[in-house]
This record gives structure tokens, C-alpha cells and sequence, in this order.
């Protein structure tokens, strides 16, 4: 078994959801045909997973969305720098068990990155939640949230907080800044309750 998954040294998502899909495809998140149009991702640094992210989630859910991901409840631990929630630790292990051998951390970080990039592909809507300023010096958009952001872009309507137009300059990211500031212009800013609102004649 081993032999036919070995270690990837450069991991794809690609090359990772196509494990899934043979060994464990019931680690892919499922559209939820009981809240159509509502089905909802929320992007946002996970440094402030309990103080943004996690508390937009539950208004979304009490607007009567259904949050695709992130489904998780706390931070257990990190896999090269990505944070790993409650919900991840079981696919890791799932996956790991079937693939007849432990996953690196780098896998571990770039499936959980897939999947959270097919919820935003199945997804009706996503929401942008930045950090305030009173966590951080402006409000926060990292490379790995500004790379999802591109992608909701494509698939969906993007609504959110508001969001600075460039980018932390502390992470380097220089030559990101015109295409990110572009993204950041066209969220709707609007809370999860007038979300709520404004898609209330959607039938659930």
C-alpha cells in the first residue's frame, strides 16, 4: 500500500484529493441539499480563529446559513504552520490509516488546504471575515487567505467585513498588492444578519 502512496516530497492538492477520492471520498465536503443557495464558506486568518472567524461562522449559521467550512470548534495543533482543527484530526487519521502510513505535515497541510478550497467550489456564497483592529494593527489578510479569496471570486458571490486594501506588508507580500486590493474592492460588505436578510426569499 505504501508503495502505491508514497511520501510526496512536493505535495499537491491534486495529487492528495485524488487519494481521497480512492481511499476516503467521505472526507469530502458535501453541498447540503437541506439550505439550498445558503451553503457558505468563511475566509479568515486563522489567527484569529476564536475572536472572528469561529463568532461570523455562528452568525452566519444563526442567519440561517449552512457553513460548509470551516466546521471545526477548536485548534488542536498546527502541520507545518496550518492550523489543524478538532474536525481535521479524524480525516488526517482516516486518510493516514488507508494510505497505510503516517502523512508528513506538509500533506497534512496541503489536503486540508483542497478540501477547503473544493468547499469554496461547491459552495453558494463566501464570507470574508478580517481581523480588527483592535487584534491587530489594521485589519489582516494573509497570502494563503488572499489565494482563497482569488479563487471565491470565480465561483461565487463574495461577501464579508470590511477588509484594508493591501495586504500586511510585515508577511512580504509586495507584489501581491494591486491584484489583492482589487479582490478586496469587490466584497459586499454586509453583516451575517442582513446576509440573512437579503437571502431570506431563498427557500431552505
Amino acid at each position: 500500500m505504501t508503495a502505491r502512496y508514497p511520501v510526496l516530497q512536493r505535495p499537491s492538492g491534486t495529487a492528495l484529493l485524488e487519494w481521497v477520492n480512492e481511499l476516503a471520498p467521505e472526507l469530502l465536503p458535501v453541498y447540503n441539499k437541506d439550505h439550498p443557495g445558503r451553503n457558505v464558506v468563511v475566509l479568515g486568518s486563522f489567527k484569529g480563529w476564536y475572536e472572528m472567524v469561529k463568532p461570523y461562522r455562528e452568525r452566519l449559521r444563526a442567519a440561517g446559513f449552512y457553513p460548509l467550512a470551516p466546521q471545526g470548534e477548536v485548534i488542536t495543533r498546527y502541520a507545518n504552520g496550518f492550523e489543524v482543527l478538532d474536525t481535521d484530526t479524524g480525516k488526517i487519521a482516516t486518510l493516514s490509516r488507508r494510505l497505510g502510513r503516517a502523512m508528513t505535515e506538509r500533506e497534512i497541510s496541503v489536503l486540508l488546504e483542497a478540501l477547503f478550497i473544493t468547499a469554496i467550489r461547491i459552495g453558494d456564497l463566501t464570507y470574508v471575515a478580517g481581523l480588527p483592529r483592535d487584534l491587530d494593527d489594521g485589519t489582516y489578510i494573509g497570502e494563503t487567505v488572499s489565494g482563497e479569496l482569488g479563487i471565491a471570486m470565480v465561483c461565487g458571490p463574495v461577501y464579508g467585513t470590511e477588509i484594508s486594501p493591501t495586504l500586511d506588508d510585515r508577511d512580504g507580500y509586495d507584489g501581491w498588492v494591486s491584484h489583492f486590493a482589487a479582490h478586496v474592492a469587490m466584497i459586499d460588505v454586509v453583516t451575517p444578519e442582513e446576509l440573512g436578510v437579503q437571502y431570506a426569499t431563498i427557500r431552505t
